[in-house]
């Protein structure tokens, strides 16, 4: 519960699709995810800002955030834990084509 002083990030799911992010170390074997965070449909939520790059430090790997909309993988959309420090608001919204655009707003 470090982030009740800290600063946080919304995690917000604007779209009727699950969203996963899934936190994927560098040479861990493919599928094994350190920690995942699930947003139902229209669902919002908050973590630390700095709840991903501490994991990071801890674990001395590079991490990026995948993100997976109905558990398939969006392999050209990841997110870094620096992310979640710039920005204080992080949310998925579903286009007319079916694909989801994440979309950032910067912390003041």
């Amino acid at each position: 519960m470090g982030h009740l002083f800290g600063r946080v990030v919304w995690l917000k799911n604007e779209t009727d699709h699950v969203i996963e992010l899934k936190e994927s170390r560098r040479f861990a074997p493919h599928g094994l995810y350190s920690y995942t965070i699930r947003l139902d449909c229209f669902q919002q939520k908050k973590i630390g800002a700095t709840m991903f790059h501490r994991r990071t430090k801890l674990a001395a790997r590079p991490t990026v955030i995948r993100i997976f909309v109905d558990g398939v993988d969006l392999f050209d959309k990841v997110l870094t834990p620096q992310n979640f420090i710039d920005y204080f608001q992080i949310s998925y919204r579903a286009v007319e084509d079916e694909k989801v655009i994440v979309r950032g707003v910067r912390a003041t």
